[in-house]
């Protein structure tokens, strides 16, 4: 006799084989929170967190993130001082042109009539 698979069985499966939550809720009849709930277990046991980017299909769904290589001890000899470093790959700085200020005169009487007028 086969054995019935539970409902949270049911929503892993179809979480690994690359559902998203609406398709899964209107696939399986559920409740919403069910399946965010697994899928908030699963990305923490996998440790990708609750939220954030899916994962590509290419990775592998729940893949863990790829990881860095480390730079060994002796390798940091090779690298270049950071003043080097910082002057081949940052340009030069330029000064500011000067900026000349002008003083902006109230308008004169005659002005503020003319203004009044053609308001």
């Amino acid at each position: 006799m086969k054995k019935k698979t539970t409902t949270s069985q049911r929503i892993r499966s179809l979480i690994d084989s690359g559902y998203n939550n609406k398709a899964i809720i209107e696939k399986i009849k559920c409740k919403p929170q069910a399946v965010y709930n697994i899928r908030y277990q699963l990305n923490k046991a996998r440790g990708l967190g609750s939220i954030g980017a899916l994962p590509k299909p290419t990775d592998g769904i729940g893949a863990p993130p790829k990881r860095t290589r480390r730079v060994k001890a002796g390798e940091l000899a090779s690298l270049p001082p950071s003043g080097e470093w910082v002057d081949r790959h940052i340009p030069p700085l330029t000064p500011m042109p000067e900026m000349q200020i002008t003083m902006v005169e109230p308008p004169t009487l005659w002005q503020r009539i003319k203004g009044w007028f053609r308001g």
